[in-house]
């Protein structure tokens, strides 16, 4: 997301809380989804989705998801 293009990754884990189907990239679930995706993908709309996805993760930083690690242990902790 951070390199301005669009991301195409599994629907598994945390993909979906950055990657969002037609803003910043897709989910898919077979290498059938990536080409039929790709085939129809044009050049203006791979770059707003690039666009998007580097607005997203300019918002989010490593030091973040540290942040909310530590918090999901403490919680856990208790």
């Amino acid at each position: 997301l951070s390199h301005a293009r669009p991301v195409m990754t599994t629907d598994r884990g945390d993909m979906h809380e950055w990657v969002r189907p037609g803003e910043t990239g897709f989910l898919v679930d077979s290498v059938d989804d990536m080409v039929s995706i790709l085939s129809g993908l044009t050049r203006s709309e791979a770059g707003r989705m690039g666009t998007n996805g580097r607005e997203l993760s300019s918002q989010r930083t490593w030091g973040d998801s540290a942040h909310r690690y530590a918090e999901i242990y403490r919680q856990v902790e208790r």
